[in-house]
């Protein structure tokens, strides 16, 4: 959140006024800025912000080949569109009600330790409503710190999912892929302060596009 007083900005839903940018980045590297304005979910435009930055780094000679994204990329558009262009994806489900019931009843599971923590994963398959295309879940699941059967569902389970069209990985191999995003996360941070991007040199939004 790029919180300023420019002329155009508008409030966000930190009640201030703000740019909800959305970036993308190679490893440390940022490739892509774009500057959204007031209160914008995370979700908002991605596909098309998505798009732009492809379509940029297709005209520098960056091939893509790889995407992870977190649960506002988890959208039919952004997922259909990484499928057409040959990307595989990660991009982690967003919770919902009765996750538990859903993957509950899967089998095979298998034990796993993933940054020093038991876990036990499993792997499913998913279609979008309409869609023949079938894409693979990769299922975490790790016991409750409580230990207490949940009083609806019957399970003392914590439930996360990641979406993807790669087939060959093994369960660990994805999470772990996706885990990386979160090195490339620390990098907002980077941008704000050493990109100086928390001041903003120009007084409305389209001159301060990057």
């Amino acid at each position: 959140m790029i919180e300023n007083e420019k002329q155009d900005a508008r409030f966000s839903y930190k009640k201030t006024k703000a740019y909800p940018p959305g970036f993308a980045f190679i490893g440390r590297i940022g490739v892509h800025l774009e500057n959204r304005n007031g209160n914008t979910p995370a979700g908002y435009g991605q596909k098309e912000t998505i798009g732009r930055c492809l379509v940029n780094l297709n005209k520098e000679g960056i091939p893509v080949s790889a995407f992870r994204g977190d649960s506002a990329s988890y959208q039919k558009e952004v997922i259909e569109l990484m499928d057409r262009q040959g990307i595989k994806f990660y991009i982690r489900m967003q919770d919902f009600k009765g996750i538990g019931e859903t993957f509950a009843g899967l089998k095979d599971w298998q034990a796993v330790r993933i940054n020093e923590q038991k876990k036990e994963v499993c792997s499913t398959s998913y279609s979008f409503k309409g869609s023949d295309k079938t894409y693979r879940v990769v299922v975490t699941r790790t016991l409750k710190i409580s230990n207490q059967l949940d009083a609806f569902e019957g399970r003392a389970y914590h439930y996360q999912t990641i979406i993807t069209n790669d087939n060959d990985k093994s369960e660990q191999e994805v999470i772990g892929c996706y885990n990386q995003r979160g090195d490339s996360q620390k990098s907002n941070c980077y941008k704000l302060n050493d990109f100086n991007l928390s001041h903003l040199p120009f007084m409305d939004m389209d001159t301060n596009t990057v």
